[in-house]
């Protein structure tokens, strides 16, 4: 009786296993496509870059992260331009592929602030990701101006407020002041100095909170605007919860990623005591 027992929980238990459904991995997709639109240089066409990766099996041992081989094309009104993960070598004849996942404009799109930009990228195992947005304008900082030298003696009397224009299809703009110095030559710096900024206003009153701290004067500095697209900036929430993806695949799934646009302007300025 005893025997019978300890059979039934072992009857159930593989009966259990054979009724269990085997799940099929399927990847999804992971794309992050922020166009930049830089007025350092505007028509400089090696600067858009769109990111496509997908999710791996937990059980897969080596992974390859980014996607080959997409078809990726951001259309805007009835043009069309088509990113790339390949270049021609003109010096060894070949077609050589850029890093993995990594595609590039084979022609500059021109971006505005009205046009509705389509993104559509056509996977290889057969998912298609689509999404809309509206870049921002061009922007511009309009006070300091470039080569300007700043005194921050009395920044909690009399700060300096930066200023730039108003931009469309703008969600935050963060500022960030940092030394013009070879990237090596940051360690000297303590890390609280690179914090951006937050704000969405198009004023700052720059400088007034770092009163306090030990400033490398007689120094050259960059200040660094940026201003982030509404969907970018509700996609990262920039460390809030919450963000939220404008991808989607063709059977109305959201997928992670964000599809927006950045625009960015600087100055360098001279900080003394």
């Amino acid at each position: 009786m005893k025997k019978m027992l300890l059979l039934v929980p072992f009857v159930v238990l593989i009966l259990g296993c054979e009724g269990q459904i085997v799940q099929k991995f399927e990847p999804e997709p992971d794309i992050f496509a922020l166009m930049k639109i830089d007025n350092d240089s505007p028509n400089v066409s090696y600067s858009q870059r769109i990111r496509v990766d997908r999710s791996w099996d937990i059980k897969d041992t080596v992974n390859v992260w980014g996607v080959r081989d997409a078809l990726v094309r951001i259309i805007p009104g009835n043009s069309s331009y088509v990113f790339v993960d390949s270049f021609f070598d003109p010096d060894s004849n070949y077609w050589r592929k850029y890093t993995e996942g990594h595609y590039y404009a084979l022609l500059h799109p021109k971006l505005n602030d009205t046009t509705l930009y389509k993104l559509e990228v056509s996977l290889p195992w057969g998912d298609t990701v689509t999404g809309e947005t509206k870049m921002p304008s061009q922007i511009s900082l309009s006070w300091p101006k470039d080569e300007d030298t700043l005194s921050i003696a009395n920044e909690l009397a009399n700060p300096h407020l930066i200023t730039w224009n108003n931009c469309l299809n703008v969600g935050l703009y963060t500022l960030q002041c940092v030394p013009n110095v070879d990237t090596s030559m940051y360690d000297s710096f303590p890390p609280f100095l690179f914090i951006p900024s937050f704000t969405i206003d198009t004023s700052y009153a720059f400088f007034q909170e770092r009163a306090a701290i030990p400033w490398v004067y007689n120094r050259e500095y960059v200040i660094r605007i940026n201003a982030y697209g509404t969907e970018y900036a509700n996609y990262v929430k920039f460390g809030l919860s919450g963000g939220k993806a404008n991808l989607a695949t063709q059977d109305g799934d959201t997928c992670y990623g964000v599809f927006s646009g950045i625009a960015i302007d600087s100055v360098r300025v001279f900080i003394t005591p």
